[in-house]
């Protein structure tokens, strides 16, 4: 239902880096997510962190579920994406 991507903060300037994570939501019956867990670091804390806080904000549209998601990061100094992995 709602699902807002991480966005990578602009200060520190940004550098090339890339990264894939995996994360481990758990959602109530309601749908929100309640829960976070970094299951595998995609190397970098601080897109971790950004990751942990967004999916913190997703919205499910049933529930309870445990759910997780791979999540890929590309990052240049001038363009950021993060995808679903595989």
């Amino acid at each position: 239902m709602k699902g807002p991507i991480p966005t990578y903060p602009r200060s520190p300037e940004w550098t090339d880096k890339s990264g894939k994570g995996v994360f481990e939501m758990h959602a109530g019956a309601d749908g929100k997510v309640a829960t976070v867990r970094v299951l595998k670091s995609s190397g970098d804390t601080l897109f971790d962190q950004v990751a942990v806080r967004t999916l913190r904000k997703w919205r499910l549209r049933r529930g309870p579920l445990v759910v997780e998601l791979p999540l890929a990061f590309t990052l240049t100094p001038t363009i950021f994406t993060v995808m679903a992995a595989r």
